[in-house]
């Protein structure tokens, strides 16, 4: 898919920048804490975290800005926290080893960072699986990250698995505002947050 170049987005719920360094051109959010494409929890207590990310094939081109942003996120993690990442397309999900939440420590970060290296984007956009095997992990936070439209029925459907709202899923639009509608009910419904990240935030 070829995409035009857009301007900055101001949306509610858009993280501001400064503060962090991190890849360049990437607006990152201020202040600590746990940090996914500048969109920071405002969740107190946050000790796991579930990344869902979309590796369909319309990603190719932008993967590798997805990547970094990984690694610097995950980087900056304290080793009290646990981290766990699924990637989705529109086949079976693909976990990071050992498919569950692991403590933030260097040894599993390079883990991560090796295993990651061997991502690629490919096929559709179905995320529905991913985010139920997150959910079922009952992490404090989600970060979801979609570029594409995706089934809406899942927004429902997320409602139920994440009953009473314990686990706050902050969402992410990557490049193209298509689910934006969807991602920002899901941020909402969820006691998350919502970003859409332009291309002009990119390296």
């Amino acid at each position: 898919r070829t995409r035009a170049p857009r301007a900055p987005c101001r949306c509610p719920g858009s993280a501001g920048s400064g503060g962090d360094s991190g890849p360049p051109g990437v607006s990152l959010g201020s202040g600590g804490g746990v940090n996914f494409f500048g969109l920071q929890s405002s969740a107190p207590g946050v000790r796991s975290i579930v990344y869902v990310v979309d590796r369909s094939g319309s990603m190719t081109d932008t993967f590798a800005a997805v990547r970094a942003e990984l690694k610097r996120s995950i980087g900056l993690l304290r080793r009290s926290q646990k981290f766990h990442v699924i990637f989705y397309n529109s086949g079976e999900p693909t976990e990071n080893p050992p498919m569950k939440p692991v403590p933030a420590i260097e040894a599993n970060k390079r883990a991560f960072y090796e295993f990651l290296d061997g991502i690629t984007p490919t096929g559709g956009t179905r995320p529905e699986r991913a985010l139920r095997q997150a959910l079922a992990l009952e992490p404090d936070l989600i970060y979801f990250l979609s570029d594409g439209a995706f089934e809406p029925e899942v927004v429902e459907r997320l409602k139920e698995w994440n009953r009473g709202g314990r686990t706050k899923i902050y969402t992410i639009a990557y490049l193209d505002p298509v689910g934006r509608r969807l991602l920002e009910a899901i941020a909402r419904q969820n006691g998350g947050e919502f970003k859409f990240v332009t291309d002009n935030e990119l390296p």
